[in-house]
């Protein structure tokens, strides 16, 4: 069983006063922990271990502000109309920049002469939804998850506007599966446990958690199928356990023909990357056996264990905050009335890449957007949605 050991530096002041050193074991389908991602809730600060780590090389202590120096961050996000992009470069080199949508096409990509150390570049986004940065060059390969609430005339575009010299202050090492990590007393962290297909996601409070010589067991939940055989990613969230993909099933669980699916905009290409899109008068029973469509109660659970507001960012596939969660923008349909109970005199699919919603127990609707607050809905009015399933 392989060992991945997080070293956490408590921090008064910015002066490391001591440290506690969190060891992490597997269980489940997995018992490897390939890679952990911590990151400050508070601070915004983010390490990865994956084989090797990051320690210190001070011992007068250090700022906190100054131990991160590969991040990688977009400001503002959500965004109008433009974003500033920072990412550290460890050499001068052609970097490529891209700028991708949430079905995976390239919207414009350019190569910049990035200079070694801190390089920044404005992107603009054709319209509002979520997109995908993928900054790579020989020392840097980072991807950042962005929203756009306002666009910008219908344009895509890339600047590069400057750099910065960062190498002058060496102030990590290497070393075999350890890093350095700052928190202050009331942080919470949140860590995201990887073994390939298998991921958990845990918000720990390194001050107050009294585990047995600080060591973690992750459980890996196994992957799940159903009847006609399409098998599914799971992620194990707090105390929860949710299927990370759309229900695909044309089937129920006991081999009777599912009736009333379709695919957004009947294309038949959309199921492997979205699922299917069901009626509510399908959705009874639909879970595969030992899951069920979570209740409002349980993604208020969901919500408030990712950290309440915004969490929602953390449940987009490929945020630079993501859980596991995976949720895609899957879009909806929309029947006779809207999921809010207002007449639709126009029934159309709608949002794709902006939006989805979730079918729930009572038959309800949780909807998703890149653009609104999360909210619940009633759903008939012969709308079809998502299923997301989470383990009995």
């Amino acid at each position: 069983m392989k060992k991945i050991t997080l070293i956490l530096a408590f921090i008064v002041s910015y002066t490391i006063s001591f440290g506690q050193t969190l060891t992490f074991n597997s269980k489940g389908a997995s018992n490897i922990v390939k890679q952990i991602r911590a990151t400050n809730q508070r601070t915004g600060q983010t390490v990865n271990i994956s084989g090797n780590a990051l320690i210190l090389n001070s011992t007068n202590g250090i700022h906190a502000n100054t131990v991160e120096k590969e991040k990688t961050i977009a400001y503002p996000n959500p965004f109008q109309e433009k974003t500033r992009v920072s990412f550290t470069a460890f050499q001068n080199e052609k970097v490529e920049i891209k700028l991708i949508n949430t079905i995976g096409q390239i919207l414009i990509s350019k190569d910049i002469d990035a200079t070694e150390g801190e390089n920044s570049i404005e992107i603009s986004a054709p319209k509002c939804g979520c997109y995908l940065i993928h900054i790579n060059g020989k020392s840097i390969n980072k991807q950042l998850q962005v929203i756009c609430n306002r666009a910008n005339n219908g344009s895509s575009k890339i600047a590069y506007l400057s750099n910065q010299y960062t190498k002058q202050v060496p102030v990590m090492k290497v070393a075999k599966e350890e890093v350095v990590f700052n928190y202050i007393q009331g942080d919470k962290i949140d860590l995201k446990c990887i073994s390939g297909d298998y991921i958990t996601f845990h918000v720990i409070d390194p001050y107050k958690d009294n585990k047995p010589n600080n060591t973690y067991l992750i459980n890996f939940e196994p992957k799940v199928s159903d009847f006609e055989g399409n098998v599914y990613k799971t992620v194990t969230i707090g105390t929860q356990v949710w299927i990370a993909e759309n229900l695909k099933s044309t089937f129920y669980p006991n081999g009777t023909v599912i009736s009333g699916f379709d695919t957004y905009d009947n294309n038949a290409t959309n199921k492997g990357v979205y699922g299917l899109l069901y009626p509510v008068n399908s959705i009874t029973n639909i879970a595969p056996t030992g899951w069920h469509l979570p209740s409002f109660e349980e993604i208020r659970t969901l919500s408030t264990y990712l950290g309440g507001e915004n969490f929602k960012y953390k449940l987009f596939e490929n945020s630079a905050t993501d859980c596991g969660f995976a949720a895609k923008l899957a879009g909806v349909y929309y029947g006779s009335y809207y999921p809010s109970g207002i007449p639709n005199p126009n029934p159309r699919y709608e949002g794709l890449g902006n939006e989805t919603s979730f079918w729930c127990s009572g038959e309800r609707l949780y909807y998703i957007s890149s653009t609104y607050s999360p909210c619940e809905n009633w759903g008939g009015g012969g709308t079809e949605a998502s299923v997301r399933c989470i383990k009995n």
